[in-house]
């Protein structure tokens, strides 16, 4: 169990901008649980030998899309917050996330067997639970 809001909403941002790049496909934790019965939404089976209990996050996977788009194309990003309302654990959390690189330098580069390429940071978050 994670010791504080700060805690979890660090892990709620670093979950956040891994959901930003990859395909439904590779998501299993993230589905649509709106429409499940109250047994179904209840908590999962164990994923590996060493997470014998998770929740799936329930949440408007298009809507947080849009708003990332509005905030990449914003003139100045950093200042442009997003707003995602998950719920988990019976709960609603309301995360308020701004876009920050801060960690990475300006030049960050990804290297493959077939060459480099710019990083795309423009995923990358940081915020707090409200």
């Amino acid at each position: 169990m994670l010791a504080n809001k700060s805690q979890f909403a660090s892990l709620l941002s670093v979950i956040v901008s891994l959901w930003l790049h990859l395909p439904k496909s590779h998501i299993p934790l993230w589905e649509d649980h709106r429409n499940e019965t109250a047994e179904e939404k209840g908590a999962m089976s164990s994923i590996s030998p060493y997470i014998k209990h998770y929740e799936g996050l329930s949440y408007d996977r298009e809507d947080l899309h849009r708003k990332h788009l509005r905030t990449r194309r914003a003139s100045h990003p950093e200042e442009h917050t997003l707003q995602l309302d998950i719920t988990a654990f019976n709960r609603t959390f309301r995360l308020l996330l701004k876009h920050n690189a801060e960690a990475f330098t300006e030049n960050v580069m990804v290297f493959r067997k077939n060459g480099s390429t710019p990083a795309d940071l423009s995923h990358l978050y940081s915020g707090k639970l409200e």
